[in-house]
């Protein structure tokens, strides 16, 4: 490699940077860059307080999910002793059963009973 050629090639590297650091500084000026500009502390101050109220939220929800979990297992041993849906289906259609037989035999049945 001449001499030339490493000039050129030291000249080129060294205008890439620059063109990157002039990127870098735009990028900066767009994002507010650096430090975060003005004011960071109260930002800052309002976020944690942000944050806080969050954090007490969080434990209200936790604590009423708690309480709607603990309301469902009484519900479920409140309704354990109730009769199922088979049950209920099959009574109601006995019953249904037993009152149209009166109905349509009602006349043998006090014919056959003798009064």
């Amino acid at each position: 490699m001449s001499v030339d050629d490493s000039f050129m090639s030291r000249r080129s590297q060294e205008m890439r940077t620059e063109e990157l650091e002039r990127k870098f500084d735009q990028f900066e000026q767009r994002t507010g860059g650096g430090n975060g500009g003005g004011g960071m502390d109260q930002r800052i101050g309002r976020l944690e307080g942000q944050v806080d109220r969050i954090g007490d939220k969080l434990d209200r929800l936790n604590d009423r999910v708690r309480d709607q979990g603990e309301t469902l297992a009484a519900l479920s041993r409140d309704v354990h002793h109730l009769p199922s849906k088979g049950f209920i289906v099959t009574s109601t259609a006995l019953t249904i059963s037993l009152l149209t037989g009166i109905l349509l035999f009602g006349d043998r049945l006090l014919a056959l009973v003798g009064t």
